[in-house]
């Protein structure tokens, strides 16, 4: 845990989850209205990690109280509400971003100075894929589309911004399609990036468990990133396939690190994230909307 941060209240539609929530993790206060706890409590910041489908009202709802919030990827279901919540952020002077922590994470920041140091010589080929199998039950997060399920907003984020941040690249186009399943939602998802100087395929799905590894490759050499959203490890090699060296991080708590970009961004009186900015969140609810569209 961060040294400097303290959960003074949680919020639910359930008092009864709240408070056992509150009790669970030793936090002080807990109420079943979000707008409640936002008039009482004297809050630095709110973490919105309701379901999809909840975060653009939730959201508005801290900033109508000037409170800066880090919500959880998807920051939203359309590419409208992405624009009107960081518009709205703008006008109340309140800092927004959208949780993609695996942008802050030791293990990507490593994985992206072997590449911008030349440790591969020019990434020009990444491969990436992440994936589960979801029980198919058609109330549950990922197959209820009144809770913004599928694969789109529950995997993009990684899809569309790690690999591209890990190789020190900018996303210039997106091509692929939509395999729609059960409770006609999009479970699997197949894209290819074009990035400044690279190419990269990328598939998600929300019906398959996949390995969730990414491989970047350049003309020296390569680096293989195990659980590439979420781990700890990764490994570069020379283009004979020796490993060079490894990074292993075996004592961050992973999400501390956008928790301590929030802190820094507010404290320095900032609206945005340098790393996970307003134009980044937009376009990626933009290619969600089109993939998500039938």
């Amino acid at each position: 845990m961060l040294p400097d941060v303290c959960v003074t209240a949680v919020s639910s539609k359930s008092l009864e989850r709240a408070g056992a929530f509150a009790q669970a993790e030793q936090i002080p206060s807990y109420y079943d209205s979000y707008e409640e706890m936002l008039k009482k409590e004297a809050l630095d910041a709110v973490y919105v990690a309701t379901t999809m489908n909840f975060h653009y009202e939730n959201t508005m709802l801290a900033l109508k109280y000037h409170v800066p919030v880090l919500c959880e990827k998807a920051l939203t279901d359309s590419a409208a509400h992405a624009k009107e919540m960081f518009a709205f952020a703008e006008a109340q002077k309140t800092f927004l971003m959208e949780g993609i922590w695996s942008l802050f994470t030791p293990k990507t920041l490593k994985v992206r100075e072997w590449v911008r140091s030349g440790r591969i010589g020019s990434a020009n080929l990444i491969q990436a894929n992440i994936g589960f199998s979801a029980p198919k039950d058609p109330e549950s997060r990922i197959y209820n589309p009144a809770l913004g399920g599928g694969a789109m907003l529950d995997l993009g984020a990684y899809m569309l911004a790690v690999p591209p941040f890990m190789a020190d690249q900018e996303l210039e186009d997106v091509s692929g399609f939509t395999v729609w399943g059960f409770n006609g939602m999009d479970e699997k998802i197949f894209m290819d990036l074009k990035l400044t100087h690279a190419v990269c395929n990328v598939i998600g799905s929300v019906d398959t468990s996949l390995p969730e590894e990414c491989l970047i490759a350049g003309t020296k050499g390569y680096i293989r990133i195990p659980r590439f959203h979420s781990g700890n490890t990764a490994f570069l090699y020379d283009g004979s396939g020796e490993l060079l060296e490894e990074f292993r991080d075996e004592k961050s708590v992973a999400f501390e690190y956008e928790i301590a970009e929030m802190i820094r961004c507010v404290r320095e009186g900032k609206l945005y994230s340098e790393r996970v900015t307003p134009a980044l969140s937009i376009r990626l609810a933009k290619i969600c909307d089109r993939f998500r569209t039938k």
